[in-house]
């Protein structure tokens, strides 16, 4: 008399629960927003006070947002973006309009300092697109917005 084998068990996952993400101590998440505004507070006093300040109007001063609106995007926003949605303790549904929000917020951000280098470079009478910096930046927007609607984060 053969014996059955029992039936195979299903290994059960573990998941998070929905209204309660993956937990990060208060000092962590406070080195890493220091981290992440810090760049942008030192571009901006950079900017106003050492390089003739913002305008947009044209001027070499326009070319100054280009920087700034930069780092906020691709440091400050892009990264609070990202943790927004594993670190806040709200329920699922709110970290995910958190971190649409802030993600929407990076890609103006981002069009705002392509905008302002490219309509620099028109009254400046400047060649578009003439620097490797200039094609590597702006294949990295064109990721990022590819990224966004595709809905894979």
């Amino acid at each position: 008399m053969m014996k059955s084998s029992p039936s195979p068990r299903r290994r059960s996952r573990s998941r998070v629960s929905e209204a309660d993400p993956p937990t990060v101590s208060c000092g962590l998440f406070i080195v890493f927003e220091v981290v992440c505004f810090l760049p942008t507070i030192l571009l901006l006093v950079w900017s106003l006070y050492y390089a003739g300040g913002l305008a947009w109007d044209g001027s070499h001063l326009q070319f100054n947002w280009h920087p700034f609106c930069m780092v906020l995007s691709m440091v400050t926003f892009l990264s609070n973006g990202i943790v927004a949605f594993r670190v806040f303790p709200f329920h699922r549904r709110a970290r995910k309009a958190l971190h649409a929000l802030i993600q929407i917020m990076t890609l103006v951000s981002a069009a705002v300092g392509l905008t302002a280098v490219f309509q620099n470079h028109q009254a400046q009478s400047i060649p578009h697109l003439y620097s490797l910096h200039s094609w590597c930046g702006l294949t990295v927007a064109c990721l990022a917005l590819m990224q966004s609607h595709s809905r894979t984060c």
